[in-house]
């Protein structure tokens, strides 16, 4: 199956399969079997799962990272996309073997450009409803060739998706913040700008000494990302504004690390809606230091996933996920 009958099956697969469906071993038939099987398969490791010294020989196979990259969609101009990771260090098939197939196990945030029917669907639906989420169902493709390219002629540069208000991998009787589940409906081309944030996870990597995330966005559109390390973790995209400091947009453009030193990096700790906070920034492919006692004031946060960011995968809704609206006590498949 090629890229383009992918992404016309993929506008199917978003009204009919559920991600968690799949990675929860249930009785799947015909082309979904086959495709979430050969592209964009997660299965759930045992509870008691310790994570592996190093990746296994499969790791290293060609196509590995290539998949149905699951996106939030943040903005209306500049648009961004931030990639829905989890942390995949044993994965296996239906059978229980091990497979090594890896594609989900980065953070990555993107600009964009959509365009076609999809793009005027997008915006159209956004000034309309207001809602304060969008996802993004993309054709499949391989994320090495979007963030790591092994030559300038196999950057991945555009791709076609299907757009959802609200979280196209949940039923739409559960919805984030009460959102009225739609699929838009024409398909949008994907144009990436620039990557402005990327990172692989590690199998034993350093914990963060504080709080962190990723600063991001346009003049005065800003927005913040939480640095995702190791597990257990949590996913938090949020607007912000900053007081008394203006970055420079090609700063932004290249991501911005916002430290909080007096704050633990735990779910507990983390940013909130209405928090003013002194913060650190660094050019996040440097570490350049770009300003202290940067006045950090928090927005609301349109995106919040913890569950997802253990290992292995918890798919049952948090109490963090239920308190910050974007869980419920019991989630129907």
């Amino acid at each position: 199956m090629d890229r383009h009958s992918f992404g016309r099956f993929s506008e199917a697969l978003v009204t009919t399969v559920s991600r968690r469906a799949a990675l929860r071993g249930l009785s799947l038939t015909g082309a979904s079997v086959a495709v979430l099987g050969a592209m964009c398969a997660r299965s759930v490791a045992a509870e008691d799962a310790p994570i592996p010294e190093g990746p296994p020989p499969q790791w290293f196979e060609p196509g590995k990272t290539r998949a149905l990259h699951g996106q939030v969609i943040i903005g209306d101009g500049p648009i961004y996309l931030s990639h829905l990771p989890m942390f995949l260090f044993d994965v296996r098939d239906n059978n229980g073997n091990p497979t090594g197939f890896h594609p989900h196990h980065y953070q990555v945030i993107t600009e964009v450009i959509f365009s076609g029917d999809g793009a005027d669907d997008y915006l159209a639906d956004r000034q309309k409803t207001g809602a304060a989420l969008y996802t993004l169902a993309p054709s499949s493709f391989h994320m090495l060739d979007l963030i790591a390219p092994v030559a300038e002629n196999s950057r991945l540069s555009s791709f076609t998706g299907t757009i959802v208000r609200g979280h196209f991998e949940r039923p739409k009787a559960t919805q984030p913040f009460d959102i009225q589940w739609f699929q838009l409906p024409n398909e949008v081309q994907v144009d990436v700008t620039r990557v402005i944030y990327a990172h692989e996870f590690s199998f034993h990597p350093a914990p963060l000494a504080q709080l962190e995330y990723v600063l991001f966005g346009a003049g005065e559109e800003l927005f913040l990302a939480h640095r995702i390390i190791m597990p257990p973790d949590f996913d938090q995209l949020l607007s912000t504004r900053i007081d008394g400091h203006t970055f420079a947009d090609e700063d932004l453009q290249r991501g911005i690390i916002i430290t909080v030193p007096d704050r633990a990096n735990t779910l507990s700790a983390r940013l909130m809606d209405g928090d003013r906070v002194a913060a650190e920034a660094r050019d996040a492919p440097t570490g350049v230091l770009l300003a202290a006692g940067v006045q950090i004031v928090v927005g609301p946060a349109f995106y919040f996933e913890e569950g997802e960011l253990h290992f292995p995968a918890d798919f049952a809704a948090t109490t963090a996920e239920i308190d910050a609206g974007f869980g419920f006590p019991e989630k129907p498949v």
